[in-house]
């Protein structure tokens, strides 16, 4: 659990200096979140990162000089395997928006968001839940998926995997999911992992598409 003695590290990388820092700024005045580097570019980002290591969530712009988002996710999950990145745009652009989500964002929000919605987002992603404005969700809806990956319907899935995933779609974080089903955060982890297994996804966004493309829900 995060706390002030172990808050949750973020890492910026947007080429707006002001913006980044304005950002930078307003989570620094949350007691359990410390911002860790504020790049201008992916390349930055990535150096950062290899001296100082992964931190526990990415604020990540798409159009930056150098290395822009989309290179700077793949170049990321190359490196780390999946990891906590929300996308933080001006963009609303269905292409945009679904080219990243297909790269594995853990989240996309606009630009406009507001102060606290923005942190709300960071913690819940930290804690392995997601975070799409209504765009991202309207996109999500309309992703079309491989054929082989059409074949599950509600009777594949068990009555715990279905509450899950419906509680997974609304943007729990695993934490608020245990809570909700009395059951441990450990457990909702698991139960993730198989479905991964089973849906063929590798991601909790993943699962959330998938559920949404086909109705699960």
């Amino acid at each position: 659990m995060y706390s002030k003695s172990n808050p949750i590290k973020v890492a910026i990388a947007d080429d707006h200096s002001l913006f980044a820092r304005g950002i930078a700024n307003l989570l620094e005045t949350v007691s359990d979140i410390s911002v860790v580097s504020v790049s201008a570019n992916g390349a930055e980002l990535l150096n950062s990162i290899s001296k100082a290591g992964l931190p526990d969530v990415i604020l990540l712009d798409i159009d930056m000089p150098v290395m822009d988002g989309f290179e700077t996710l793949a170049e990321l999950t190359k490196l780390y395997g999946p990891v906590k990145v929300i996308a933080l745009s001006m963009y609303k652009d269905d292409g945009y928006i679904s080219r990243m989500i297909l790269s594995g964002v853990s989240g996309y929000i606009l630009k406009n968001v507001q102060p606290e919605d923005l942190i709300a987002a960071v913690k819940s992603v930290a804690d392995g839940g997601l975070t799409f404005n209504q765009e991202a969700m309207f996109v999500m809806k309309n992703m079309v998926f491989d054929e082989q990956k059409l074949a599950l319907n509600r009777k594949d899935f068990s009555v715990r995997e279905l509450e899950i995933i419906e509680l997974i779609c609304r943007e729990l974080s695993a934490s608020e999911i245990a809570d909700k089903l009395f059951i441990s955060k450990a457990t909702v982890e698991n139960h993730k992992k198989q479905m991964f297994t089973k849906l063929n996804v590798t991601s909790t966004v993943g699962i959330a598409i998938y559920a949404i493309r086909n109705k699960i829900i």
